[in-house]
């Protein structure tokens, strides 16, 4: 009989944790971050090619590890490359709108929630695969004899992230070039 069954987060950071640690060798660095982002709310790095994004914290305080690209190449339909730091911070809400080019400002980035928080983003243009802007995400390798700088590497969309669409419940918006009708 083949029952599948519903395991709590601890019991899989749990489960996660016997599996690297009761190993003979040492953790490898993949391990470890493997780890970290079971810990706690992590939206995984990653990229907005050739798109400005304008961020604001909303509420909250949240990590953010950010990097622009240095040298990038594409091998084997994966990109790897390397990308220098551009914040490694914690940023609290209130705080000022940040602004993200397509080739400076942090454009590759993770956060992690420290604290409850809402993070909203306009992007322009918007993520488009037929128009070569996908969504990419990236694990990052320290380089020791390089501080300031990681190795990037392409990386399967995370099996753990769910991205969903939510209804716009606000005020109603009208679209540049549309009239407004009013019914009176």
């Amino acid at each position: 009989m083949d029952c599948a069954i519903e395991r709590s987060k601890i019991q899989v950071l749990y489960d996660a944790c016997d599996a690297v640690f009761s190993q003979k060798e040492l953790p490898t660095f993949q391990q470890i971050q493997w780890l970290k982002n079971l810990l706690g709310g992590t939206f995984p790095l990653h990229d907005h090619p050739n798109m400005t994004v304008l961020s604001k914290l909303l509420y909250g305080s949240v990590h953010v590890k950010a990097y622009d690209w240095v040298k990038a190449e594409n091998s084997s339909c994966r990109t790897i490359g390397l990308a220098g730091i551009v914040t490694n911070s914690i940023f609290n809400a209130p705080r000022e709108p940040s602004i993200l080019f397509p080739r400076s400002g942090g454009n590759i980035h993770s956060f992690t929630a420290l604290t409850p928080c809402a993070i909203l983003d306009v992007l322009a243009p918007p993520y488009s695969e037929e128009f070569g802007r996908p969504s990419t995400y990236f694990n990052d390798m320290p380089i020791p004899t390089l501080p300031g700088y990681v190795i990037l590497e392409e990386r399967d969309l995370p099996d753990d992230l769910v991205v969903t669409r939510a209804p716009y419940l606000g005020p109603s918006v009208v679209a540049a070039g549309d009239e407004l009708m009013t019914c009176s």
